[in-house]
Order: C-alpha cells, then sequence, then structure tokens
C-alpha cells in the first residue's frame, strides 16, 4: 500500500530540504553510505570534515578548499599542504601543481613538501600535471618544460607545446 503525504507537508518538506546547507549533507550522506559497508573509521574523518570541498584522491592525496582557499590532504586527513593557495591540481606522478587564479604558476608539490617556482611561468590549466617526469609550462609566448626539482628542464623555447607522453612530446 502507498502512502501519500498530504501536499503541505511535501511542500514543507521540499522548502526544507531546498534551505539546507547541501555541502554540509553530502559528507553525512557520504558517511552513512560508508557505515553499511563497514567502513567506520571512514566514516569519523567524513563526517567531522573542516573542508568545504575534497576532490576525488589521486595518488593517495586529494585537494581541498577552505572558504575558496585551496590545499592537500592524505588519506588519513593529514593537511600536506594548507589550504591558502587559489588553485591547486591533482597529483600525477606524485607532484601536486599549485597557482594562481590566472595560472601562475606558484610551486610545485611533493611528498615532502612544497617547492616554490620563481621563474614567472604559467601552466595550461588543461595540461597542468606532470607528465615523464617534465611539466608543461609557458613564460607568456614560448613553451618549455619544468622538472620536478622545479628547475627549467626545456627551456621555453617553442611556439606550441604539448605534454609529453612515453618519452615524446609534439612541439
Amino acid at each position: 500500500m502507498a502512502h501519500y503525504w498530504p501536499s503541505t507537508q511535501k511542500n514543507y518538506m521540499i522548502k526544507q530540504i531546498e534551505t539546507m546547507n547541501i555541502q554540509r549533507i553530502i559528507p553525512i550522506l557520504f558517511a552513512f553510505f560508508l557505515s553499511n559497508l563497514g567502513f567506520t573509521q571512514s566514516v569519523e574523518w567524513i563526517a567531522k570534515t573542516k573542508y568545504d570541498a575534497i576532490s576525488p584522491f589521486h595518488e593517495g592525496v586529494a585537494a581541498v578548499s577552505v572558504s575558496g582557499k585551496w590545499g592537500y590532504i592524505n588519506q588519513q586527513g593529514k593537511e600536506i599542504v594548507k589550504p591558502e593557495y587559489e588553485k591547486v591540481y591533482d597529483f600525477n606522478e606524485g607532484m601536486g601543481v599549485i597557482s594562481t587564479s590566472d595560472s601562475q604558476l606558484k610551486a610545485i608539490v611533493n611528498s615532502g613538501g612544497i617547492i616554490p617556482v620563481s621563474f614567472g611561468l604559467k601552466v595550461d590549466p588543461r595540461f597542468a600535471q606532470f607528465s615523464d617526469g617534465l611539466l608543461l609550462v609557458t613564460d607568456g609566448k614560448k613553451w618549455g618544460y619544468l622538472n620536478k626539482s622545479g628547475g627549467l628542464q626545456i627551456k621555453c623555447d617553442y611556439s606550441v607545446a604539448y605534454p609529453f607522453s612515453e618519452g615524446l612530446a609534439a612541439i
């Protein structure tokens, strides 16, 4: 037998759901889902989260946001980089990339911490990940490649360039 709610009660429920802060509800619903699968430790961490947003984990690291600023955490919830940057990109090859909102490269990140980059380079948001150990960067006119130590491996001498793949890059 079906149960029908009176329309006034139904409208009240819909209005209550619409006014709730969805960003706060999603971690709780996710925690409930995980608890039904037996992941109680993850549930406790997710339910008590202090982040406004958490990206999916890549290589054991996730980007997190607090008040519009971004950083990184590991799978245990420990902050690798405090959320104080405008943009961060997913980890790839053990490295993360930090930039400003206009794609100005600020730093790269590895398991040891932050490596500042001060060449005045920018990243293309479509390719802001390391590939074959190199990160595609631009000086605003030409393209080159940064290595995992933060040094310019290949100078910005190319009008067009794409990320490396299997030891090769289109230039």
